[in-house]
């Protein structure tokens, strides 16, 4: 039986303790949504704006495992293999050590294994081209860490390399490739990598604390078109519960086929190892992590 009020006074009392502005929670119990709720307000300058489930949220690298979902759809349409090197998408990639290019692949990029190692930023050109000059511009440059395949290394720069071969294999900039494939699917109507968009609805402010330990507003948000398919997305928590139940509906979302089962059982089976104490593994685009008895598939921020 889940007990509502606890829940709630454990949240309120948590947010007291550590001085959070705002937070918003979804809870899915039997593959239903039973419970939304905002806690706090989405500015600490200007408290007037109380968070909702609708509130628009920095989510970070929650994203990379839209960029999954994308490729899978894809895949399933017969336009993407995993496997194949992703040279054959995008002939013109150059890498700093052409040996290894035959082995960075899809499923790599998507696993963090393909053995490269950066990121873009927080900021940088809005322009939509911008992920494209990026990587033509960096990646051959960037110096491999291990052979592709060999080790798991997360690397925010292997699943924007990701989102650049979705923006070629779609023809159109990977925010309306993620709008095609991902977002308008699932009927994730506040979901959206442009900043002027979201402004329009309530938004989370970024905060961050002084010497003191309270919280200030970061006036400032994360702003750089390279970095969309890494964590840049801008979403809400209803939005973000609408994708959680088409993944624990094997695919289904609504009455509609977003992938297939086995397009899911692919995104959430173990592709890289981290061999930690937790023996914590990576699908793609999914962290799959041991605790006690349970298993809990997702992403973190």
């Amino acid at each position: 039986m889940l007990d509502i009020t606890t829940i709630e006074s454990l949240i309120e009392r948590e947010m007291r303790a550590h001085r959070i502005p705002g937070f918003a929670l979804a809870i899915i119990v039997e593959r239903e949504l039973v419970y939304a709720r905002g806690f706090g307000v989405t500015s600490s300058e200007a408290p007037m704006q109380p968070i909702t489930p609708d509130t628009l949220f920095c989510s970070g690298s929650i994203g990379k495992s839209f960029v999954g979902i994308a490729a899978m759809r894809l895949v399933e349409q017969g336009k993407l293999d995993l496997d194949q090197p992703i040279t054959t998408y995008v002939p013109r990639l150059t890498f700093s050590q052409p040996e290894f290019a035959p082995g960075v692949t899809m499923r790599r990029l998507l696993s963090h294994s393909a053995g490269l190692f950066g990121t873009a930023g927080d900021f940088g050109p809005r322009d939509l081209s911008g992920l494209e000059a990026f990587i033509l511009q960096l990646l051959p440059h960037v110096e491999f860490v291990a052979p592709p395949g060999t080790v798991f290394c997360y690397c925010n720069l292997g699943i924007m390399l990701a989102g650049y071969v979705l923006e070629t294999l779609t023809h159109v900039y990977f925010p309306q490739a993620m709008q095609q494939l991902v977002f308008d699917p699932l009927g994730m109507r506040h979901t959206t990598y442009d900043r002027t968009i979201a402004m329009t609805y309530p938004v989370a402010l970024p905060h961050r604390y002084d010497d003191r330990g309270q919280p200030y507003v970061q006036h400032r948000m994360f702003d750089f078109a390279a970095g969309n398919p890494a964590g840049q997305v801008m979403t809400s928590t209803s939005d973000l519960a609408r994708f959680t139940l088409m993944c624990l509906n094997q695919g289904r979302s609504d009455t509609r086929s977003i992938l297939t089962p086995s397009s899911m059982k692919e995104l959430f089976m173990p592709h890289a190892r981290l061999y930690d104490a937790e023996k914590t593994q990576y699908g793609l685009t999914f962290w799959i992590i041991n605790y006690k008895e349970y298993q809990w598939v997702g992403h973190a921020a």
